[in-house]
């Protein structure tokens, strides 16, 4: 089965619609999905209908931006209730960071000799949304100020770059509370990405499941590597699930397909399967 618990919309920081990116699912025939957009749920109902109307199953999700000992940590909330009033009083809270945060990145652009970048962003991302570093790649690829997304990242916008502002968002504990109280499952998103070595990412696991968290999304896509064996004998030591998903940003990500294939010899414990039979039998 091909399934994808980890994708994005122009909410967040992609450049597909919700009923566009359904669409890209039905195209690469995945069964179950779930909108994962950054610090946003507003996307949900939208994505929901347009995956019914495909006979996707369909499940609300949110990527919240925290820090764990430094590093900044992704945790994503899967069948979350979107609609929850604390919810989304918290994920209110998390993108006026984003915003203040994306301000200062644009000053420091626009003092390095960039043009009209906030403005440019802004429209980009849409009203209502607070722009992120693919926003700002994105502008100043496609106002011509510069020549890829990547080469923005590498010279601009990476960590340690000169437009990079540090993040204040919750700490990790926090939001694998936010998302249990919203009645969903907390799933570390990524955990091979981060700038961990080996100590630093198994405390970064035990921590994850001391904070309540459910499920480690396993790199499917690189099972072979030393750091991915790493990530999978610690879910199992701790007793946690298994995610997986492509972490796909439409265009901004060019070389990332939605949709990911499973089995149960690499992935253990798939955290959404109970959710899968719960919709097949209805």
């Amino acid at each position: 089965m091909k399934v994808d618990f980890h994708l994005h919309s122009h909410f967040s920081d992609g450049t597909m619609s919700p009923e566009e990116l359904v669409d890209k699912l039905a195209e690469r025939e995945v069964a179950a999905a779930a909108l994962t957009d950054h610090d946003s749920v507003n996307g949900c109902s939208r994505f929901h209908k347009a995956a019914a109307d495909n006979n996707i199953a369909s499940y609300s999700g949110v990527e919240i931006s925290t820090l764990w000992d430094g590093l900044e940590i992704h945790v994503v909330g899967l069948n979350i209730d979107h609609t929850d009033a604390q919810l989304l009083a918290r994920l209110e809270q998390q993108r006026a960071r984003r915003t203040e945060r994306a301000f200062a990145m644009a000053q420091r652009l626009e003092g390095a000799g960039f043009i009209k970048v906030w403005q440019g962003t802004c429209e980009l991302a849409g009203d209502g949304v607070a722009p992120g570093r693919a926003h700002f790649a994105r502008y100043l690829v496609e106002s011509g100020q510069i020549a890829s997304p990547q080469k923005a990242f590498k010279r601009w916008l990476g960590q340690g770059k000169p437009a990079y502002v540090a993040s204040q968002w919750c700490e990790m504990a926090q939001a694998v509370d936010w998302i249990i109280q919203a009645g969903g499952y907390a799933v570390l998103a990524h955990p091979t990405r981060y700038k961990a070595g080996r100590g630093r990412r198994e405390r970064l696991l035990k921590a994850f499941a001391e904070a309540g968290g459910h499920a480690i999304e396993i790199p499917l896509y690189n099972l072979e590597s030393s750091e991915a064996r790493q990530v999978l004998k610690l879910t199992e030591m701790l007793q946690l699930q298994g995610g997986a998903g492509s972490d796909y940003h439409g265009a901004i990500t060019r070389w990332i397909q939605p949709g990911v294939e499973y089995d149960r010899q690499t992935l253990p414990s798939p955290v959404w399967d109970r959710w899968i039979e719960l919709s097949q039998e209805q």
